[in-house]
């Protein structure tokens, strides 16, 4: 029995040069893998980093904002992060 896990997809045009192309290719012959899963994986990880970045600056920003700082310490809150 096989089991196939359903995504809502969209077909995406794109415009590259063909220099890009013919990298991508040859990326994706060496790592075995699709064209659309080498664009797919790549752009994942381009919105993680777009993604993290904006953490950065928010996270820069609340260190360097008085009122933060002194709720903050009204809150107890230390420079110790937790994972969930």
């Amino acid at each position: 029995m096989t089991v196939t896990k359903t995504q809502n997809m969209q077909k995406v045009t794109i415009t590259i040069p063909s220099s890009m192309k013919e990298k991508a290719d040859e990326l994706k012959r060496g790592l075995n893998i699709s064209l659309n899963s080498l664009f797919k994986n790549a752009l994942e990880e381009y919105i993680k980093k777009v993604e993290l970045k904006k953490w950065e600056e928010g996270a820069k920003k609340a260190s360097q904002n008085k009122e933060y700082i002194k709720t903050s310490k009204e809150f107890d809150i230390t420079d110790e992060f937790y994972e969930y």
